[in-house]
């Protein structure tokens, strides 16, 4: 058993090795302690923090934040739309991680099985349901676009280079 006590900008540990990097990881995962104070103290990277709580599975994604549905639906669109040099930012701003996104889409992905009911809650259930048709319709609307963008992107790069290369080997046109 670790006992890990912060007093001011010191963090005084006993136990294990082990034991210690658990309950550390646990305080770090849960935002108990700061992760640059507990990295200066122990002088290790984030990277090795997040190694940590993956290892000792206190992992949990930034800020413990529960959305609703429709705001996992909204996150997931915004994501989807965004170019890749976008993603990581996006990603830190609303502090979540791209599992997060994955598994969100996984979600919305099995709404669409939801029982059918013949209850008073029918009409909810359809109008879910047809939600979420257009959602998934929207998404990969978006998904197409930004394949579309990508592969024009790179052949854009793909001209620029040969442009480059056409003025190495046969010079600079001087009479444009």
């Amino acid at each position: 058993m670790s006992i890990i006590r912060i007093k001011g900008d010191e963090i005084e540990f006993e136990g294990s090795l082990d034991d210690i990097k658990k309950e550390l990881s646990r305080k770090f995962a849960c935002r108990e302690v700061s992760g640059g104070k507990i990295a200066k103290e122990l002088d290790v990277t984030i990277k090795t923090l997040y190694n940590w709580a993956h290892k000792y599975d206190t992992y949990m994604p930034m800020g413990n934040r529960k959305y609703s549905i429709i705001q996992k639906i909204k996150l997931v669109l915004l994501y989807d739309s965004l170019n890749i040099d976008e993603k990581g930012s996006f990603l830190r701003k609303k502090e979540i991680y791209d599992e997060d996104i994955l598994n969100w889409k996984s979600e919305i992905t099995n709404l669409e099985d939801l029982p059918k009911k013949k209850q008073s809650g029918e009409e909810e259930i359809r109008l879910i349901r047809s939600d979420l048709k257009r959602t998934k319709k929207m998404l990969n609307e978006k998904s197409n676009i930004i394949r579309k963008k990508e592969k024009e992107l790179k052949e854009a790069k793909a001209i620029i280079e040969l442009k480059k290369k056409a003025e190495i080997l046969f010079g600079a046109d001087d009479e444009e």
